[in-house]
């Protein structure tokens, strides 16, 4: 499983599309951050990270895809994928080494946000006056837990295509679902009530921002746990099975 986390986690790295889409992440959300009027703490009274928690979820879909279209979707369009199968390695320890090194760059991509802005923006305040770590550090494990989310999902839509593109814009599409989709549905007037609460409950962001306020619930840890062992799972069912399946 290591010599996979390893290969993969270099290949991102070993290619120019790995360093493309950090920037890319750190590019949009330091405009959301310093420069567009409408969210720059620039403009604001109270000296906080929340723009950049509002927008990095949308960015993180983008850097994930990149970062998983290509683990399963190339070596099944190369044939190389029947040789790892072949291997003496189980298909857990081939699913998890994928999905660890996935995870790995969904870390340095936050440490990197997390070294550049936070510092910048304490430089900011006025003597004495301190940003609230508390709801930084649980804002950083909701994107944390959200771009573990994202990679299961990545990782699984890998497998089932040949082409990285299509693998790209699927898993791109299910996780904007996953996030945004429950939310605009819970806001129409048919469901308004109780059912646009259990529906909106149903989707990532509203777990996301009950993290993001510093209230650590088990249910919500709980929820991502969940979602991330349905992917890997289902990931690890077709790997098993892969010696006996064709692809389409």
């Amino acid at each position: 499983m290591i010599s996979i986390y390893k290969k993969e986690f270099i290949q991102f790295f070993g290619q120019i599309i790995g360093y493309a889409s950090i920037a890319l992440f750190v590019l949009l959300t330091g405009l959301y951050v310093w420069v567009f009027p409408s969210h720059s703490i620039l403009e604001r009274t109270i000296l906080s990270l929340d723009p950049f928690f509002t927008w990095a979820p949308i960015f993180l879909i983008l850097v994930v895809s990149a970062a998983t279209m290509r683990q399963f979707a190339e070596e099944s369009a190369e044939g190389t994928l029947e040789l790892l199968v072949t291997k003496p390695l189980s298909s857990i320890q081939i699913v998890l080494g994928k999905y660890f090194a996935a995870i790995s760059i969904v870390a340095i991509t936050l440490m990197l946000t997390a070294a550049t802005y936070i510092p910048s923006v304490q430089a900011l305040a006025l003597d004495n006056v301190f940003l609230d770590y508390g709801s930084i550090l649980g804002a950083y494990l909701g994107l944390m837990l959200l771009g573990m989310t994202f990679s299961a999902v990545g990782l699984f839509t890998s497998i089932l295509l040949r082409s990285q593109v299509v693998a790209f814009l699927l898993s791109a599409s299910i996780n904007a679902m996953g996030y945004l989709g429950f939310e605009l549905i819970s806001e129409k007037k048919q469901f308004a009530g109780y059912w646009d609460f259990v529906i909106n409950g149903m989707g990532f962001k509203a777990h996301y921002e009950s993290i993001s306020l510093g209230l650590l619930d088990f249910a919500d840890v709980a929820y991502f746990m969940a979602i991330i062992v349905t992917f890997l799972s289902l990931a690890i069912l077709i790997i098993g099975r892969w010696p006996n399946l064709k692809k389409p």
